[in-house]
């Protein structure tokens, strides 16, 4: 039986009021976030690493592959906040709380857990960086609090995600380097050895939807998202019409 869905549903958003502060502030993250890990496997092609936090008997992961879908089709669908739920395994219904543009927002989110567990849901908020030195779009995603949702419906536990960090890189016209870090607290009564053991699987099975979302629906690319696409693939000296029809 599968315990543990997708505990954060992401959204490829941006905040970028400056550029220059996004780019700065993807070193700090990456002089944190990217240390420590331990290969644990290799599973449906994606290698499968895990890590110890601090203060916490739950396992930080790590997952990172290749999928078979253009990098403008992978950050269009993450974008559309409402209509995840078509494709994301688990997610009941994802909501936006608070869009300033179309570069930036807070969402909300309910995953479905099979009997006897409980609905997770989320409130994060999700921004984009741009990280030159590794030639990462970066998603990074952390659990806030919104007044719309100051109590927890009495079905329902809402988990914590510290940390939800999605890298992408064009590896060709049609493939995408995926890598994504995560430490999320499903909280309630679920005992931390069941979730450190199946939360290695479904990173996987949320990249792998994505892949096949890709593969039948591409939506635009909404200007703020572009504008940083451009800027990766000049970086990485690669034409800017890479992606044109």
């Amino acid at each position: 039986m599968k315990l543990i869905t997708p505990l954060f549903l992401l959204t490829f958003l941006v905040l970028s009021s400056a550029d220059v502060f996004a780019i700065i502030d993807i070193k700090a993250m990456a002089a944190t976030y990217n240390k420590g890990w331990k290969k644990e496997r290799v599973k449906k092609g994606f290698s499968v690493y895990t890590r110890d936090e601090p203060n916490s008997d739950l396992v930080g992961i790590k997952v990172e592959g290749t999928i078979d879908a253009a990098l403008p089709c992978t950050m269009s669908n993450l974008r559309e906040v409402e209509a995840s739920s078509e494709w994301i395994p688990g997610q009941i219904k994802k909501t936006t709380l608070k869009e300033v543009s179309d570069l930036e927002a807070v969402t909300y989110s309910l995953s479905d857990l099979p009997w006897p567990l409980n609905n997770r849901e989320m409130i994060l908020h999700n921004q984009l960086h741009l990280d030159l030195e590794n030639d990462l779009l970066y998603v990074v995603s952390k659990s806030v609090n919104h007044p719309d949702h100051a109590t927890v419906p009495e079905d329902t536990v809402r988990a914590i995600v510290h940390y939800s960090n999605v890298g992408l890189r064009p590896v060709t016209k049609k493939k995408t380097y995926v890598e994504l870090t995560v430490f999320v607290d499903p909280k309630g009564s679920i005992p931390s050895w069941v979730v450190n053991f199946y939360q290695q699987g479904w990173p996987i099975e949320f990249i792998k939807a994505l892949e096949t979302r890709c593969q039948s629906k591409s939506p635009k690319l909404l200007p703020g998202l572009k504008r940083y696409m451009h800027r990766l693939l000049k970086d990485m000296k690669l034409p800017k019409n890479l992606f044109d029809n």
